[in-house]
């Protein structure tokens, strides 16, 4: 079932960066693994997925019996970011890429980032990029149709 589902959204990514004219390695698939085992974690893995989302180090440090302590090194080690800045980082380039590849709405890219508080994307967004989302979008993106 996993891999027919990675199929379908494999497609979606497709036909989304031929709209957009993004070639798909410029588009991120992040697998959202919070309620699932590790062994769903690990098939994904086999059929190609690399970036998992989990939202606390403490969630992600149970599926590996690790402490969260020892998750936060690990983590640290690999990509050089603490969790919650790793997370940021994920967060703000999935909002660059949603700004610069479609028209949704600021709102609704908010949403999709994650943020509940649509201000608190923005402030969050400026404080990132030293702008805000709209200022951005004007100021690096090709005319979306």
């Amino acid at each position: 079932m996993l891999k027919e589902n990675l199929a379908v959204i494999e497609s979606e990514i497709q036909k989304a960066c031929q709209r957009s004219g993004r070639a798909r390695d410029e588009v991120s698939l992040i697998a959202v693994s919070k309620t699932k085992p590790v062994s769903d974690l690990m098939e994904a893995y086999h059929l190609g997925v690399r970036v998992f989302g989990e939202n606390k180090v403490q969630e992600l440090a149970d599926k590996f019996h690790y402490t969260p302590q020892h998750m936060s090194s690990l983590l640290k080690e690999l990509t050089g970011y603490n969790f919650s800045g790793y997370i940021l980082e994920k967060k703000m380039q999935a909002a660059r890429d949603y700004l610069l590849n479609t028209t949704l709405k600021i709102k609704d890219i908010s949403i999709a980032c994650g943020y509940q508080n649509q201000e608190h994307f923005i402030r969050t967004f400026r404080k990132y990029y030293g702008t805000t989302p709209i200022d951005y979008r004007n100021q690096h993106s090709p005319s979306i149709p």
